[in-house]
């Protein structure tokens, strides 16, 4: 029965996004908390839905959140069922669709962050994503989901804030050339010592 509700709220979505053919990107006032799982109370989902509208608009790159039942009713992997949601959706703003997704799979209590390729990428790369991860893990992990929704929210807004200033959340330059240091090493201890194959030389 869960399963079948959850289904038809996502068709319901869909069908409400959809509604304007091909090609319908986000426009102001459309909903960007999608809460099938009824995870929030009424006041929680508007109070995010006001503060992911506003971050949206302000920074030209749309917020999301989805909670699901089940990721693999959309793929079969919790970062890919996140890529098609965004996808078949229609989600994201402008003509490149820019937008962050955050997919919560409550059946085994997984999750997954989209960063669409280009714009939004260029302010939530691969380093800050983990930072963005760190934000509203612990939330979740407690069952705070309003909590952890509006740490997810609020920390893209600073990222955006700042890489609109020129100073985009990127790994500091000394931990590159340590992990670069690092990777030598290592490759030099495999190359000239005898130590066997998968044995840590620190063992």
């Amino acid at each position: 029965m869960k399963k079948r509700t959850c289904t038809f709220l996502l068709a319901l979505l869909a069908a409400l996004t959809l509604t304007i053919p091909a090609w319908a990107e986000t426009q102001p006032g459309d909903a960007l908390i999608y809460d099938t799982e009824s995870l929030l109370t009424d006041g929680e989902r508007q109070q995010l839905e006001s503060l992911a509208d506003q971050i949206t608009w302000q920074y030209d790159c749309a917020v999301y959140v989805v909670t699901i039942y089940d990721y693999e009713q959309y793929a079969d992997g919790v970062y890919e069922a996140a890529c098609t949601i965004y996808n078949d959706y229609d989600f994201g703003i402008g003509e490149d669709r820019d937008g962050v997704l955050l997919l919560l799979s409550m059946y085994d209590r997984s999750y997954s962050l989209y960063v669409r390729d280009g714009y939004a990428q260029s302010m939530i790369g691969s380093y800050a994503q983990q930072q963005l991860e760190d934000s509203f893990l612990d939330y979740l992990g407690d069952d705070d989901w309003y909590g952890g929704f509006h740490a997810y929210l609020t920390t893209c807004a600073d990222m955006m804030q700042q890489a609109s200033e020129g100073h985009a959340v990127r790994k500091p330059l000394g931990k590159v050339i340590f992990g670069i240091g690092c990777g030598l090493f290592t490759m030099l201890i495999r190359i000239f010592a005898s130590y066997p194959e998968g044995v840590s030389f620190w063992s």
